[in-house]
């Protein structure tokens, strides 16, 4: 790991760092990439008809009612 080194000139007047947190890219990969992630690119998917599924009811415009009682059919959630 790489060490951070912060120099500061404390101003009365100044705002203060309050907190370091990591970047958003770095919490994406330990929410979505950590292990068990898929390798072939699906991520934060866990498989291509997943992805595949979610990709058609974006592009097709299925709404969310719609969406639901498709979700609700036993079997194929």
């Amino acid at each position: 790991e790489e060490d951070m080194h912060v120099e500061e000139d404390i101003y009365p007047t100044t705002a203060r760092i309050l907190q370091m947190d990591v970047t958003l890219h770095e919490r994406w990969r330990t929410t979505f990439g950590g292990e068990g992630a898929s390798d072939l690119g699906f991520t934060p998917f866990n498989s291509e008809v997943d992805w595949r599924f979610v990709e058609w009811a974006i592009k097709s415009g299925v709404g969310h009612k719609q969406l639901d009682q498709l979700l609700g059919i036993p079997g194929v959630s």
